[in-house]
């Protein structure tokens, strides 16, 4: 058998196999990088079946922060999903081809007669590609389930944003609270001011006019019944008009 025979009748898919079987060791290299950043961010919030250290944990103003990096590794996964959809998918399609090569070369008579087909390489090749596939289809798995990790830390910080902006409401309103008190005193205050505005001012102006009224004429004063009626009628009238305003 010369040595083009034997070349002509090795497993093409050879370099192929080897090929996919690197490129599925970088893929779960990159899967492994991302399972860490979904680490990461679950010690974060402090929400995660896997947390040895909660000093990592992010302080209240971190988490919007954290929520704009989240986004990002979610994009990551999603892109990185497709990849490895598209990657399941092709492998399977080589392995459909790799099937339909070996029916035709076992179908033809005159390698099946001469014995030529290379089967233990054959065979390395199959094995080779349903290792490959498999690895895939975990690697999907693995890759959607990190995408549902990263959405749940979402929802978690969304939840501790809007737990923190409920402790600022409620600060505000009891601060709200302080203030209307603050005001209601301070309303009570001045009605008091009011009230005794009211009784003493008409006296004073009663005395006042009484009094210059005499000096300027230089008459005897009034008498004390004369003037208990003035300044009571001005303080009725004073005291009616405030109550009507």
């Amino acid at each position: 058998m010369t040595a083009t025979s034997k070349s002509s009748t090795r497993d093409p898919f050879l370099i192929l196999s080897i090929a996919l079987s690197d490129y599925g060791s970088w893929m779960e290299s990159e899967r492994r990088s991302l399972d860490d950043s979904v680490l990461h961010f679950e010690a974060k919030t402090g929400m995660g079946a896997l947390i040895y250290d909660e000093s990592e944990r992010a302080a209240a103003a971190e988490h919007t922060a954290l929520v704009k990096d989240l986004h990002l590794c979610e994009g990551l996964l999603i892109m990185f999903e497709r990849i490895v959809e598209f990657q399941v998918r092709w492998i399977e399609f080589m392995q459909k081809q790799h099937d339909t090569l070996n029916e035709l070369r076992l179908g033809t008579s005159i390698l099946r007669d001469m014995k030529q087909i290379d089967r233990p390489g054959n065979h390395k090749v199959t094995t080779s590609l349903e290792l490959s596939a498999s690895f895939s289809r975990e690697r999907l798995e693995q890759v959607r389930t990190l995408k549902s990790r990263i959405q749940i830390q979402l929802s978690v910080v969304a939840n501790l944003i809007a737990q923190n902006d409920s402790r600022t409401n409620i600060s505000v309103a009891e601060a709200s609270r302080q203030i209307a008190i603050e005001t209601k005193r301070d309303s009570n205050a001045m009605k008091t001011i009011a009230a005794l505005t009211m009784i003493f001012l008409p006296g004073t102006f009663v005395a006042v006019s009484t009094l210059s009224s005499s000096l300027n004429a230089f008459v005897p004063p009034i008498h004390f019944p004369s003037h208990l009626a003035r300044l009571a009628t001005l303080t009725f009238i004073d005291t009616f008009q405030h109550g009507l305003l």
